[in-house]
């Protein structure tokens, strides 16, 4: 029997050149992966979850990792992002090592877990406030209180007055809260498990 395997997808779109405000520098898109990763492997003592991948994403692209359950996607995205220590290989994000270099990549990144308990007594207010207080450069989430995609004929999130335990009673808009989370930071890179 084989073991279930991860393939990669990524849509790509035209590079170009752009200013890091924050380091005030300017980054040749051509030239600097968002992320590369080499021979990443991530083991739980004798499971080998995910089995010496390399690959690197290049600014303008959405790149995925899709397969089976088990397949080691989770595993994966979280070792790139930061959350879980791999058992060997070499990652970087925005050139920075996510896990020896943590405090300086997690202003310039944004993260939507596979699940996160929110605190649920809180408003979507008070949690966006909440998030947006962690980082210095912040986005102004009030448009995305009000924002309505024309494709659910719903709000983005749940409305500023709601509580959270209310917002999760509706998926799409507990997405749409945890999407605002997610880009709280101004993120260079988001990355997220489903």
């Amino acid at each position: 029997m084989t073991e279930p395997a991860a393939t990669c997808a990524r849509i790509t779109r035209p590079r170009r050149r752009m200013t890091d405000r924050r380091l005030g520098s300017v980054v040749d898109m051509d030239e600097a992966p968002v992320i590369s990763v080499r021979h990443l492997t991530k083991r739980y003592a004798d499971f080998v979850a995910v089995n010496d991948i390399s690959f690197e994403v290049q600014p303008g692209e959405i790149f995925g990792i899709v397969g089976p359950n088990g397949a080691g996607k989770t595993s994966a995205i979280e070792s790139v992002m930061g959350l879980r220590w791999p058992y060997a290989g070499e990652v970087r994000v925005l050139g920075l090592d996510p896990h020896r270099q943590r405090t300086q990549l997690a202003e310039r990144i944004g993260m939507q877990l596979q699940q996160a308990e929110l605190p649920r007594r809180l408003k979507v207010r008070e949690l966006l406030d909440l998030f947006a207080s962690f980082y210095q450069h912040a986005v102004p989430y009030e448009p995305l209180l009000k924002a309505r995609p024309a494709s659910s004929g719903g709000c983005a999130t749940a409305g500023a007055a709601s509580t959270v335990a209310a917002a999760a009673r509706t998926s799409g808009r507990m997405r749409g809260s945890s999407l605002a989370i997610t880009v709280a930071p101004r993120p260079r890179c988001a990355g997220g498990s489903r």
